[in-house]
């Protein structure tokens, strides 16, 4: 096994001490940088740099759940979700 392998198998294996405190501060900063990374998603679209095809297949296929997971443990109503603007992808007609 590599070294990072072996490394990263330690860290699974130890355990994580934390308070509920420290764990919903955590829940809430992640929440607010996927509030924040939907907004730049949004203000980059038309950039060359981000393919909207590829985000709109993950979303599509539900690949890019995090923020709302995130969400469900905070009591979040889709509502108050920042909305990701994409072109969905076009459906395949069938023969």
């Amino acid at each position: 096994m590599s070294v990072s392998r072996d490394f990263f198998e330690k860290l699974q294996q130890q355990t994580f001490p934390y308070t509920l405190a420290e764990k919903d501060a955590w829940l809430l900063r992640a929440w607010d940088l996927g509030q924040k990374r939907i907004e730049m998603l949004n203000a980059q679209k038309s950039t060359f740099a981000l393919d909207e095809g590829l985000l709109a297949i993950t979303i599509e296929y539900g690949m890019r759940q995090w923020h709302a997971t995130i969400g469900d443990f905070l009591g979040k109503s889709p509502q108050e979700s920042a909305v990701l603007q994409y072109t969905p992808p076009a459906k395949k007609k069938k023969p």
